[in-house]
């Protein structure tokens, strides 16, 4: 019993992580997914996508920004 409440609770994280994705851009989902997923330091996302690293820097802040806004209401 134990297991499957556990194994619903990882249901539960995956959709609130699948939603708060879901409100970003693709170009803000691709900087964070590069960044906490793929472990890309911020200097190599601005290098590989062309963008300043002023502009990564703040799309990936604004963005866990936003991820954080919409799971908390």
């Amino acid at each position: 019993r134990l297991a499957a409440a556990r194994g619903l609770g990882d249901v539960y994280k995956r959709q609130i992580l699948e939603y708060a994705f879901s409100i970003l851009g693709e170009q803000e989902r691709t900087i964070v997914i590069l960044h906490m997923i793929n472990g890309l330091k911020h200097r190599e996302i601005a290098e590989l996508t062309g963008l300043p690293l002023s502009t990564v820097l703040s799309k990936y802040n604004r963005s866990l920004k936003k991820m954080k806004n919409s799971i908390m209401y």
